[in-house]
């Protein structure tokens, strides 16, 4: 299945693209992909994830761009790829730990990057959500 978005537009897609013998030669299908609108209507974020977001953003634009008057200094820290939710949460909770522990001299972000570093074969937990080379993108 093509996912919940893609309907009867993907048999169209199909049809009105059909290939010439020399187009395309290492092309299994062609699938499409659940616009991002969907996804924002299906999983709503609570207005406290979204207060947090901006917050968070307002926060680091001031000690980036905005000379950083209060002093502390931005870490960014995180895995080069999340493949392991159980554990990266525990890493999350550590770091959680530690920002609180130096929030008066540092602010503490968590890196959360679910694409895969350009040196593995593996294309990350976007690409193959279900982590078992199946790349159910839509899931």
């Amino acid at each position: 299945a093509a996912g919940p978005a893609a309907g009867a537009g993907a048999s169209l897609f199909r049809e009105s693209h059909a290939q010439l013998p020399t187009d395309n030669l290492r092309i299994r299908g062609v699938q499409a992909l659940v616009p991002a609108a969907c996804l924002q209507e299906e999983l709503p974020h609570s207005g406290h994830v979204a207060s947090l977001v901006r917050s968070t953003r307002a926060l680091v634009r001031a000690l980036v761009c905005d000379g950083g008057a209060d002093g502390r200094l931005l870490v960014v820290a995180g895995p080069c790829c999340v493949h392991d939710v159980g554990a990266t949460l525990q890493y999350a909770a550590r770091l959680a730990d530690a920002a609180k522990a130096f929030a008066g001299e540092l602010v503490v972000l968590l890196r959360c990057c679910y694409a895969a570093p350009d040196s593995s074969e593996w294309r990350g937990g976007v690409m193959d959500p279900d982590l078992n080379g199946s790349l159910n993108i839509n899931k």
